[in-house]
């Protein structure tokens, strides 16, 4: 293998798929909150006080739902192929997992999982090792990432030489 091949490394960041940014996302909760606010305002001032709980408890629960879906947007899955090994990092806005293997003895494995859905499992397997990444991914893209991992990593056993060019 040539130096020029041995410093080459590609990478894979996998990502969910998030339409609303927190911006979006922000201005979409105040336009709720206004118009609650109003609506439930003025229906309070005829009388009818117990609505003004429910509409906070609404309000919460929404709130809750936007937050919760923008903390999972921030996960990242960063894979790093290098001449000599298969990294693996997972976390939201800092690493929380490194699962690192050997390219060499590295596979990539694609498995169909039980049960209604029928989605299947992406991994990177190794000596008995296995790390799931993918699972934001929908099936199409799950399986468009296993071909090019397979390009790159190589059955067990073996390690093709690496392409230039990050992904």
């Amino acid at each position: 293998m040539s130096d020029r091949e041995r410093g080459m490394k590609r990478t894979f960041q996998i990502s969910p798929n998030l339409s609303l940014s927190p911006e979006g996302a922000l201005m979409f909760y105040l336009t709720v909150v206004t118009a609650t606010a109003l609506v439930s305002g003025s229906v309070a001032l005829q009388g009818y006080w117990p609505v003004l709980p429910f509409a906070g408890l609404e309000l919460g629960l929404l709130g809750w739902v936007l937050w919760s879906v923008q903390k999972r947007g921030r996960y990242r899955e960063v894979l790093t192929i290098s001449a000599d090994t298969v990294v693996v990092e997972k976390g939201e806005s800092e690493v929380s997992e490194r699962v690192e293997f050997a390219r060499h003895w590295a596979g990539v494995e694609m498995r169909a999982t039980r049960g209604p859905s029928s989605a299947s499992r992406l991994s990177i397997t190794a000596h008995g090792r296995r790390c799931v990444i993918g699972e934001c991914l929908t099936e199409v893209e799950r399986r468009s990432l296993a071909r090019r991992l397979v390009e790159c990593i190589g059955p067990h056993d073996s390690s093709p030489a690496l392409l230039a060019g990050d992904e």
